[in-house]
């Protein structure tokens, strides 16, 4: 299915970070999974969940957790025990899954306003953004800091098309994961699936991917196939 077949004007696109503008870097997941576990031990919570997804994480801490501000507490807690680990995988330098800036370029050339939505720390999305020298071409970040919950929750994308005054039918988020998927579905966005990340094609297909591409590089054919049409 191609943009066109969905009658969408693009004039905003969101992209994923970690395994959308580069390949995953080696974060050491063991090490975060044993953090995690610690984290709730130490202020003696027990960690039921098998999954050590992000959102599940935090899901499971907003039950245990005796009221907003201490959720919020525990959390920021969590989250720098978290940014250690993602920090230390860019030490190595990033690898970009596409030409990035010149798919930004030919995007921005056009009009389109351009975002990152990512469930990373600020600070790795912004030393990404940086080593790959399209910081300035971003309208706007928003990490997981910034949100009540990440993805798949839409309150990032839903954040974003209020900054750039753009209604869902004319945004596409783009990312590598179900979760990137369902949040565009649940904010009313068309969703691109990309495959430079860990996640299988079959897996977006059933999230509810509208388009689902080999790299966001090939975003630009789809786009000048539509204007062409």
């Amino acid at each position: 299915m191609l943009l066109r077949d969905l009658s969408v004007r693009v004039r905003l696109i969101v992209f994923d970070c970690d395994g959308t503008l580069i390949r995953p870097p080696p974060i050491d997941w063991g090490r975060v999974k044993a953090k995690i576990r610690k984290f709730f031990e130490r202020h003696g919570m027990e960690f039921k969940r098998r999954s050590a997804l992000l959102v599940d994480v935090l899901e499971h801490l907003l039950l245990l957790s005796r009221d907003r501000e201490k959720f919020y507490e525990l959390r920021d807690e969590l989250y720098q025990q978290i940014a250690e680990e993602e920090l230390a995988g860019l030490e190595a330098g990033v690898e970009e899954a596409f030409d990035v800036e010149g798919l930004l370029k030919f995007l921005k050339a056009r009009g389109v306003r351009l975002a990152v939505f990512s469930s990373n720390c600020r600070e790795f999305v912004e030393r990404v953004l940086s080593m790959l020298g399209v910081r300035s071409l971003f309208d706007v970040v928003v990490a997981r800091e910034d949100v009540w919950l990440p993805k798949p929750y839409p309150e990032g994308l839903i954040r974003i098309m209020r900054e750039t005054l753009v209604p869902p039918w004319e945004c596409v988020m783009v990312g590598d994961t179900t979760y990137d998927v369902e949040a565009a579905k649940r904010a009313g966005c068309v969703a691109v699936g990309v495959l430079t990340g860990r996640t299988q094609e079959e897996a977006l297909r059933k999230a509810g991917a509208d388009l689902i591409l080999a790299h966001a590089g090939l975003l630009r054919l789809v786009l000048e196939e539509v204007q062409n049409a």
